[in-house]
């Protein structure tokens, strides 16, 4: 089955992104933080949803949509470091 969903003082733009994916059925698998105020959310399709995070993190997120590998994890370091944890 699917995951609950229930949130508080996260920005706006991320709450209206999960009460639209939830709305849509769509399974969430992750969601995390940037140090920065940033966020991603991970779906399910091997999908995400982002806002201020590092390009190079985006150009990362978007290599392994491209080639099919599946992303299970993002973590955030409090040095505005990150780290992908994805299929071979």
């Amino acid at each position: 089955g699917q995951n609950t969903l229930s949130h508080s003082h996260i920005p706006d733009d991320m709450s209206d992104k999960l009460l639209e994916f939830r709305g849509a059925g769509e399974e969430i698998k992750q969601i995390a933080f940037a140090p920065n105020g940033g966020w991603v959310i991970l779906r399910e399709r091997n999908d995400f949803w982002y806002s201020n995070i590092p390009n190079d993190l985006i150009n990362t997120l978007w290599k392994y949509h491209r080639s099919g590998r599946e992303i299970r994890q993002i973590s955030f370091a409090e040095n505005s470091g990150w780290v992908v944890l994805g299929s071979l």
